[in-house]
C-alpha cells in the first residue's frame, strides 16, 4: 500500500518565522540522483512533478510514495535552489500497517 510522504523533519522557517513558499522538494533512490516518482493519490495512477513544488504559503501538495521502489532520498532546497537540508533512507513505505494473522482463539 502506498504511504503518505511526512517530512522526516522540521520544515524550515524564514528569519521572520515564515514558511518558505516556492521551496522544492526533489525525490530519487537512496544515494543517487535517479529520481523516484511520488503520486498524487493512493493509487499511484498520477505522477507529481519532481521536484515537488511548495506553494506561495510554503506547503507541498500530497505525495504518496510507491513501496515498491526503494527507500527515497528526498532534497529540500529554497526556491534560489539552495540546498536545505538532505534525507537519505526515508522508507518507501514509511505508513504501511503491520499486517497480523490471528493463529488460534484463546478459552
Amino acid at each position: 500500500m502506498p504511504s503518505l510522504f511526512t517530512l522526516p523533519g522540521q520544515v524550515p522557517l524564514s528569519s521572520a518565522g515564515a514558511l518558505l513558499a516556492g521551496c522544492t522538494l526533489t525525490f530519487s533512490a537512496t544515494g543517487t540522483s535517479t529520481p523516484q516518482n511520488v503520486y498524487s493519490d493512493t493509487t499511484l495512477a498520477t505522477p507529481l512533478s519532481n521536484p515537488l513544488t511548495a506553494d506561495g504559503s510554503g506547503v507541498f501538495a500530497a505525495a504518496y510514495l510507491d513501496p515498491s521502489l526503494p527507500n527515497y532520498r528526498v532534497i529540500l532546497k529554497t526556491s534560489a535552489g539552495v540546498t536545505l537540508k538532505t534525507w537519505d533512507d526515508v522508507p518507501s513505505n514509511q505508513n504501511t500497517a503491520q499486517q497480523f494473522r490471528l493463529k488460534a482463539v484463546g478459552p
